[in-house]
């Protein structure tokens, strides 16, 4: 405590002066109380408030986030009378409200729920409930009573955060890594309190959820509990909503079932017609929107997710190598799940290989993107892959002729004309390492066809391939360099970002923890 004390002493005697640290009411300067209480230090929150420190209920949240019971009731008991001031997130309409002494109820209602939301996450049903009925929600003039009593109350504003305050409640409650998780959501679903489930119910249960199988788990769990009809004109939007939100989190399983329940049918209904449905026909849920979702994610496991579901993924080819995601390319030129999964087939199994494609992949300079289309032309073009040979051909239009050392017009030669028209794009002067290795692939492409010319096969200790990750190791080098240098720097950026946003306050808490 007395590092703390020197050091908080330190940063308000300099910058801005004393007076404008010290006696805000209702501010957590620098969110130290806030820091203070996500930690379980109560000494330090004692400190600040007895040092006029304002008191914000941002800090009683970080106690409950973290399951600190005891200092939750603390800072409770020292919350200044009166209506709560807003959340600092409050939009600068509903801050404006608070006037006079008044709060108007949506600010009110977002201070509660950021609240309750934190206690029904970190806190055990017991708390929960205490909580929930001391902050006036239920009863007369209560939180959650119809609008239209105040003289000034926008109807629809207060129907609107009543309804993200039971979305953020629910939600939290239901996503909470407790194993009381079930019950404090039966709790919350039961009357006379009757949270609904809705989509952005469930689209922050996905977002909150701690692994794959929890959000998969809590989605059914909820979706038991759907007691209105779908939406007319907006299942669509909501559905691909809800499937988005998983493929942020890379939840494939919760994707899955997504898909698979088409979860905005209502449960009772959902019993009766189970059996008289026919298979969810997701490719009129969005798919292309969905889909390049989670190519922009790199999430192949949730592409398979949506392609097993009947999903059209026939875009994955062409979105991976504009985002450059050589993970997804590679997936999108491999054979579909089946007899033959795992390997490759002509055209790619989710999107033929195009000269726009390949060449859109040599300007970018994108490395590994490059060699993994390269590699598919070889192995698959070279044996009479129609749609490599197109690509191959569309390419070679823009060279001079065909590489020497080939036969006249195979397949081979064709392949080796479209890197060679790559490796003379004038923006890969910079790379020679790439330009060398692409080179070195039209040589053997030319060696290859000449092979099948005579009639012979493979000579012993003749290239086929295999040593293509040998000769390509200073390329891999020369890019791994350079994504280490684009990391370093992003990662710098993020920390002086952090640095500036959250303030002195948790170097300070660090010192006493």
């Amino acid at each position: 405590m007395d590092t703390f004390m020197y050091l908080m002493e330190h940063c308000c005697s300099s910058g801005a002066g004393s007076k404008a640290c010290w006696g805000r009411v209702g501010e957590d300067h620098l969110g130290a109380l806030e820091a203070a209480a996500e930690v379980g230090r109560q000494d330090v929150c004692a400190w600040l408030l007895a040092h006029l420190w304002g008191w914000h209920l941002r800090a009683a949240a970080a106690a409950a986030r973290h399951g600190h019971v005891g200092l939750l009731h603390w800072l409770l008991q020292r919350r200044p009378p009166g209506p709560p001031p807003p959340a600092a997130f409050v939009d600068d309409g509903a801050a404006a409200a608070a006037v006079g002494g008044h709060t108007s109820r949506p600010a009110r209602l977002q201070a509660a729920g950021e609240l309750l939301a934190a206690v029904a996450w970190g806190c055990p049903l017991a708390e929960l409930r205490q909580c929930y009925q001391g902050e006036g929600l239920e009863g007369p003039g209560g939180l959650l009573q119809q609008p239209g009593v105040g003289v000034d109350e926008d109807e629809a504003a207060v129907r609107a955060a009543q309804q993200r305050f039971r979305d953020t409640v629910l939600a939290a409650a239901a996503a909470s890594p407790l194993p009381d998780w079930r019950a404090k959501a039966q709790w919350l679903l039961a009357p006379p309190r009757c949270h609904p489930v809705t989509w952005a119910t469930l689209c922050a249960v996905v977002a909150a959820a701690r692994s794959d199988e929890a959000a998969a788990e809590r989605l059914a769990f909820l979706c038991r509990h759907w007691h209105q009809d779908a939406p007319c004109g907006g299942w669509d939007r909501d559905v691909a909503a809800l499937a988005v939100a998983a493929i942020r989190r890379g939840f494939a399983q919760a994707l899955g079932w997504v898909l698979r329940e088409k979860v905005g049918q209502p449960a009772a209904a959902g019993e009766q017609q189970k059996g008289q449905q026919e298979e969810p026909q997701p490719q009129a849920l969005a798919a292309e929107e969905v889909v390049a979702s989670a190519v922009a994610h790199n999430q192949v496991a949730c592409l398979q997710a949506l392609e097993a579901a009947g999903v059209d993924v026939q875009s994955a080819l062409r979105l991976g190598v504009a985002a450059g995601r050589p993970d997804v390319v590679l997936w999108a030129l491999m054979s579909p799940t089946g007899p033959h999964a795992g390997t490759r087939r002509p055209g790619g199994g989710r999107g033929a290989l195009t000269p726009d494609l390949l060449a859109q992949a040599a300007a970018a300079q994108d490395a590994a993107t490059f060699r993994v289309m390269c590699r598919h032309l070889k192995h698959a073009g070279s044996g009479g892959d129609d749609a490599a040979t197109q690509a191959a051909a569309g390419s070679s239009s823009s060279c001079s002729g065909p590489p020497s050392g080939g036969g006249s017009g195979g397949d081979g030669e064709q392949l080796a004309a479209a890197v060679a028209a790559a490796a003379a794009c004038p923006c890969l002067r910079d790379r020679p390492h790439l330009r060398e290795w692409m080179r070195q692939q039209v040589e053997l492409l030319c060696r290859q066809e000449a092979r099948r010319g005579t009639g012979r096969g493979p000579e012993q200790g003749s290239e086929d391939g295999s040593s293509s990750d040998e000769e390509l190791s200073d390329l891999v080098h020369e890019a791994e360099e350079a994504l280490a240098r684009e990391s370093q720097q992003r990662q710098q950026q993020q920390r002086e970002a952090v640095s500036q946003e959250v303030g002195a306050s948790r170097v300070l808490i660090c010192a006493v923890s």
